[in-house]
This record gives structure tokens, C-alpha cells and sequence, in this order.
């Protein structure tokens, strides 16, 4: 396997089959770095990519399974007003949720009948908008 960052940078990374890797992505400015297990695998700086603002986890050749994937923004020239409602936000969108209401920020809407399906059969009742 190989860690890159649209083919300038790369580094190897030998793995191995029935074994879960720990990879983490992160991009500061235009900084970016990958950590396998904790470990510092590849420091980039490119102000250029920095302005696409995306990232991409992918295999070639190989099959792999992401669990827990999680993407948060980077909050450090954020004000307390603005962190105080992004946490307030994302607290009434999760009880909303889990009171079977539909959420109003969701990005990804094609999720929604195969979550509605998953909360009817863990809860016994189909999510209000299903």
C-alpha cells in the first residue's frame, strides 16, 4: 500500500490481510500529514491543494473495509460563540435523531431510507418524514 497526496508525495506502508490499521488524515492550512497506528507516515505542505478542501480514503487493486470514519472541522481560529453553537447544533440534531425526527443539516439526504430502515428495526417505529 501506498500513502500519497495526488501522486507528489508518497510514502510505502507494507500491510497485511485480516489486520485493522488506525489511519488518521489530517489537514491544517496547507499542511497535511497521515498517521498509521500513531505514527507520523507523511508531512506535505502544498498551499496549492490546500484550496480543494477535500480528501479521499481509496484502495487500488485491493478491497478494504472503513469503519468509524469521521470528519470534523478544525476549530482552532473558531470563536467561543461560534463553537458554543456548533455543539449546540450538533446535540439537537442527535436528539432529534434518536427521537425519531428528521435532522434539518443533512448532507448526504440518499442515506436517509436505509438509516429509516436501520432506526424501525432497532426501535421498533419508523422515523417521522420516512
Amino acid at each position: 500500500m501506498r500513502v500519497r497526496k495526488k501522486a507528489k508525495e508518497s510514502a510505502p506502508l507494507a500491510v497485511s490481510t485480516n489486520r485493522t490499521y488506525r489511519v488518521r488524515l489530517e489537514s491544517i492550512g496547507s499542511v497535511d500529514r497521515v498517521y498509521v497506528d500513531g505514527k507520523l507516515l507523511l508531512d506535505v505542505d502544498d498551499p496549492v491543494l490546500a484550496q480543494t478542501g477535500s480528501a479521499g480514503l481509496a484502495t487500488y487493486k485491493a478491497r478494504a473495509d472503513f469503519d468509524n470514519v469521521m470528519v470534523s472541522p478544525h476549530t482552532a481560529g473558531v470563536t467561543h460563540e461560534a463553537r458554543v453553537n456548533m455543539g449546540r447544533i450538533a446535540a439537537e440534531q442527535m436528539l432529534a435523531a434518536l427521537d425519531g425526527k428528521r435532522v434539518d443539516r443533512v448532507l448526504n439526504p440518499e442515506v436517509w431510507p436505509r438509516y429509516a430502515a436501520r432506526f424501525r428495526e432497532t426501535f421498533g417505529f419508523a422515523p417521522e418524514g420516512s
